[in-house]
């Protein structure tokens, strides 16, 4: 394959670019855990901490 092929392929060049993405995902809310969901992390990561010493 010639670089002139390999460079006027679209997957170099049909792409957001970056300032589009950061634009993009400053769009997306936001989710808040609920208290039961944080509650949750919150065991997952005490008993992963206590894994990790053992």
């Amino acid at each position: 394959m010639s670089k002139k092929k390999l460079y006027s392929d679209s997957r170099w060049h049909d792409h957001p670019t970056l300032e589009q993405l950061k634009k993009s995902l400053q769009n997306v809310p936001k989710i808040k855990d609920t208290p039961e969901q944080v509650r949750k992390k919150e065991k997952f990561l005490a008993e992963l901490k206590k894994w990790s010493e053992q």
